[in-house]
């Protein structure tokens, strides 16, 4: 697998805690199923001070 991205960060969401007894685009769901990787800015950048800021201002545009 290759991720490209212009983003600084990746944040990992997995499916350690699915339960049994829903179904995902028709396939029983159980643990550890499945796996995101999730490119975006740095996560709680705004609480480090050496990280870049992402605050959005209110006069400026945002893209993704």
């Amino acid at each position: 697998m290759t991720v490209e991205t212009d983003e600084v960060g990746v944040v990992v969401y997995t499916g350690n805690q699915l339960q049994s007894g829903m179904d995902i685009y028709s396939v029983p769901s159980r643990k550890f199923l499945g796996i995101c990787l999730k490119t975006q800015e740095l996560p709680d950048a705004i609480h480090h001070p050496y990280f870049p800021s992402y605050v959005l201002q209110a006069d400026k545009n945002y893209s993704s």
